[in-house]
């Protein structure tokens, strides 16, 4: 009797559950197809207008489906390699005319401002024309970034009463010593070289000299691109920008009189201002709207894509990193799949990390040597940094590409570690250990090491830095007295690490899959057959797991899927065709 019970039970909350879930999946599947349409969108014409807002939202490489929660978060955060491939494939559409450009704030960092200047130059070559529309350029802040990205553009326009705060470029750090001492906390650390700074902020009250010149000079680096080329923009020489710089910010009139501005609109005015160049019937259409003309034939052979936008964490699986498409055993198996295939004749490595993890760094350091080793050439595209960890990975690869403004070096390791045993007795909490082994509490933030311990700490140190400069002499194929001179810890710009053999050539994404298509034989007349490898899960797994295997084979005959569910990650890879 209880068993009958218990099975009826059963039956009716595994129907319950089914129709939950079912709910849930065409929910969801009506979610995305109605966030692809946009409805103030007019249709494509001949005479087209694409319609870009950018630094509002925030703004990632490219936007993985790691889940079903940051499938629905694609909607609101922007891709910049989308974003760019949306500009190539308008540069070559005879529909399309020209660009409404809309910067609606400063989320942009000054790399991904390169990297979309870079392909709306190009658009601008091709004869099409650019408009660009700001509330202001900084409102109460720096909008030298933002005006930057404006200055591509034909025509710039502003609101009225808004400010060109084109006020340059500055650094800042906050430090803790005085704050850590109040508490009695103290913190041993070491680095190598001088110029690694990033333990400066635990153990003193501001910038050593040495950390504070490579600052300086990153950011002239910097600032000299930014304005070289927004002063071409404008038709300006560059002592002269510099000058409107060096007395920003400027008010609407006086950005009118000084040529940073072409006129004072409101928003809704700029379409009555491009409908005067390219006649009434022009069609405005948003980048939900556009629909590009029609593919040519792809590709036989593939080019793989792999991207890393995260901080590096060490090596091993745990419940944060485990369905992490960036977690180094995760890129490790994207470059183990990619090799097995053997169309993909290329791989277009995205690396965009400030460092991370020794453990983390070897593993994904490894997966690119091994590929390079094993035949597949690996062409590295760096994003807005690409420092320290994430450069030692680059090294061994076939080629590095980095923008101008991409922060990349900082060749050089560091360690720092806090001491509160006197912080918290001094709120009545003791501590008391037993160990084996004489450095067994050598990592306590009770106590300082001891000598024996400290000497292992500076002999790790040592070795590390000797590994990190000859694998870069290996890669780049420099000498390891030649490394060692740009390897002082310094961060360099994209254009100073190209200068110093650090990288290859500057550009960005795209620039980075060119070669691949060379690689490749991918014939002019065909469009490249890329897949990306990045270890995937598509978020039905999760809900899914809550079913009997009987529901499962009725939904996945339903939707058509044929794989595992349980084991959907780069058997589902997304495909991006550019």
């Amino acid at each position: 009797m209880f068993k009958f019970i218990r099975r009826a039970l059963g039956l009716i909350f595994s129907t319950i559950g089914f129709a939950v879930v079912v709910i849930l999946i065409i929910g969801y599947m009506k979610f995305v197809r109605s966030a692809q349409e946009d409805p103030d969108s007019d249709p494509m014409t001949d005479n087209s207008v694409l319609q870009l807002e950018v630094g509002g939202l925030p703004i990632k490489d490219f936007n993985l489906p790691t889940s079903l929660l940051s499938q629905l978060q694609k909607y609101r955060t922007q891709s910049l390699i989308e974003l760019v491939e949306l500009v190539n494939e308008a540069r070559t559409d005879s529909r399309v005319k020209a660009i409404s450009l809309s910067i609606v704030g400063n989320t942009l960092s000054a790399a991904q401002a390169e990297e979309l200047r870079t392909a709306l130059e190009e658009f601008r070559k091709a004869g099409k024309k650019i408009y660009a529309f700001a509330y202001a350029f900084g409102d109460n802040s720096n909008g030298t970034s933002s005006y930057y990205l404006a200055s591509v553009a034909d025509k710039i326009y502003m609101q009225p009463h808004g400010a060109v705060s084109i006020i340059g470029a500055s650094l800042e750090s906050f430090f803790l010593k005085d704050f850590l001492d109040e508490f009695d906390i103290t913190v041993q650390a070491a680095r190598r070289n001088e110029q690694k700074g990033v333990i400066d902020r635990f153990t003193r009250t501001d910038f050593t000299p040495e950390v504070k010149e490579n600052l300086y000079s990153v950011i002239s680096s910097i600032l000299s691109h930014i304005q070289d080329a927004s002063a071409k923009g404008r038709g300006l020489d560059k002592e002269t920008y510099v000058t409107l710089m060096n007395t920003a910010p400027h008010q609407d009139r006086q950005a009118i009189q000084t040529k940073l501005l072409d006129d004072l609109i409101y928003r809704d005015q700029v379409r009555d201002k491009i409908k005067v160049e390219l006649g009434n019937n022009v069609a405005f259409v948003t980048e939900k709207g556009y629909s590009p003309q029609g593919k040519r034939p792809q590709s036989k052979n593939k080019i793989g894509v792999i991207l890393l936008e995260a901080e590096v964490p060490p090596s091993g699986s745990t419940a944060l990193t485990m369905n992490d498409p960036y977690a180094p055993e995760s890129l490790d198996k994207s470059f183990e799949m990619a090799l097995k295939d053997p169309a993909v004749k290329a791989i277009v490595f995205r690396v965009n990390t400030p460092g991370g993890a020794v453990s983390g760094a070897e593993t994904i350091y490894r997966a690119v040597k091994r590929t390079v080793d094993k035949g597949v050439p690996v062409i590295i595209s760096m994003g807005s940094v690409a420092a320290s960890a994430g450069y030692y990975m680059a090294a061994p690869a076939t080629k590095i590409y980095a923008n101008a403004m991409t922060l990349t070096g900082s060749i050089g390791i560091a360690m720092a570690k806090p001491n509160i045993g006197k912080a918290t007795e001094n709120y009545g909490i003791t501590w008391d250990r037993v160990q084996i082994g004489d450095n067994a509490g050598m990592w306590s933030m009770t106590q300082d090491f001891n000598e024996a311990a400290w000497k292992k700490v500076q002999e790790s140190l040592d070795i590390f830095y000797a590994n990190f400069t000859q694998t870069v002499a290996e890669g780049r194929k420099l000498s390891v007295d030649n490394v060692k001179s740009i390897a002082g810890g310094q961060v360099w710009s994209g254009l100073q690490a190209k200068e110093n053999g650090l990288v290859d050539e500057i550009g960005g994404f795209f620039a980075a899959m060119d070669e691949a298509k060379k690689i490749a034989n991918v014939a002019d007349t065909e469009d490249p057959n890329i897949v990306i490898f990045n270890r995937v899960n598509v978020g039905l797994p999760l809900l899914f797991s809550l079913l009997g295997e009987e529901s499962i084979a009725i939904i996945k005959q339903a939707i058509g899927i044929n794989t595992e569910l349980s084991h959907t990650t780069a058997t589902t890879r997304v495909r991006l065709v550019m």
